[in-house]
């Protein structure tokens, strides 16, 4: 069965549709539907901010990243030793990308569309109030890239308990590492 459906990709439907997003909540504050709408909207502008922003294209990109090594590993029938080699370049991904702040070098990302929404400085006026929003400066990226690696780190202790160095698929991996240097070296 489908287990993977659009609407579980939340975050990357927020940046997918960022400026209609906006509207809607403008105009739920300028025209409310009722009391309560509104201040719900007002709430959610008010939080929106540069900074919030550029968290959730970043959020969007670690869940789009992890929902693609879930589809990969979420099978009944995965081969042990592929297993744990996804497994392992996922970790070193999540290592590279998300603590070490290289996610910034990609392209095409959820992060690279937050940053293009974010180009043009804009003013969104919600009744009496108002948000500017903007191309986050270097010390929100580097605030926004800190909370993400808090992120990437619990997934990370996370992935290490649940799959532990002394796991089955490791014992698999490393038998057919030792086979495979074996057979090389009969072969020589």
């Amino acid at each position: 069965p489908q287990r993977f459906a659009s609407r579980d990709k939340p975050l990357s439907r927020f940046v997918a549709f960022a400026k209609p997003i906006l509207e809607v909540l403008t105009l739920e504050v300028v025209d409310p539907t009722s009391s309560a709408r509104k201040a719900w909207a007002q709430r959610i502008l008010r939080q929106l901010d540069s900074s919030a922003w550029c968290m959730i294209g970043m959020m969007a990109d670690l869940a789009d990243d992890c929902m693609r090594v879930t589809r990969v590993l979420d099978s009944q029938r995965s081969d042990p030793v592929e297993f744990w080699k996804v497994l392992t370049e996922f970790r070193a991904h999540l290592k590279s990308e998300y603590i070490e702040g290289r996610m910034w070098l990609r392209s095409d990302t959820y992060t690279d569309r937050i940053l293009g929404f974010l180009r043009d400085s804009r003013v969104v006026q919600f009744g009496k109030e108002y948000r500017v929003l903007k191309q986050p400066n270097e010390e929100v990226c580097r605030m926004c890239q800190t909370h993400l690696a808090v992120v990437a780190r619990g997934i990370l202790v996370y992935l290490k308990g649940e799959f532990p160095e002394c796991s089955i698929q490791a014992h698999f991996a490393v038998s057919y590492t030792h086979l495979r240097a074996h057979e090389t070296k009969a072969n020589l």
